[in-house]
């Protein structure tokens, strides 16, 4: 079972992550976004919850902590597909929220594709739920703490 790491990943791992992984996010990332500069984004700025196996990167949740509001910003959530259906998904989640709660924030969320049914699906049973609709996004919360 892949074990987890925090803050350990460097940039240009997280940009050759990002790059295997890019089809597999809905839409592709890489339609969304300039990949080495996001790369260099979460490195610089979000607290990165890692998963390896036998040390090769297999999975990441990247996310912002806003101390100021109290509000936890996941911007990423991926694992490699040889990985997928694993449980790591969860591992990662639960160790985000869990510093989350640990560190007294208010809230977490993050934006999904409403298309994206396994992703739902996971986000559910780890309490987030749907407050915006938007283009062929949803954005989904979960109070922390409560």
């Amino acid at each position: 079972m892949p074990f987890v790491k925090v803050n350990k990943v460097t940039e240009i791992e997280i940009y050759n992550y990002l790059i295997e992984c890019d089809n597999l996010f809905l839409p592709a990332l890489s339609d969304g976004v300039n990949i080495k500069e996001y790369s260099k984004k979460i490195r610089d700025n979000a607290t990165t919850f890692e998963a390896y196996d036998d040390n090769v990167f297999v999975g990441l949740v990247a996310a912002y902590f806003n101390k100021k509001e109290s509000f936890v910003f996941i911007t990423s959530v991926s694992v490699k597909e040889k990985y997928q259906n694993q449980g790591i998904v969860f591992r990662l989640l639960h160790q985000c929220i869990l510093k989350a709660e640990i560190e007294d924030y208010g809230e977490i969320g993050l934006h999904v594709h409403k298309d994206n049914y396994k992703a739902l699906a996971i986000y559910i049973k780890f309490g987030f739920e749907v407050v915006e609709k938007y283009d062929n996004f949803l954005f989904m919360t979960r109070k922390i703490n409560d």
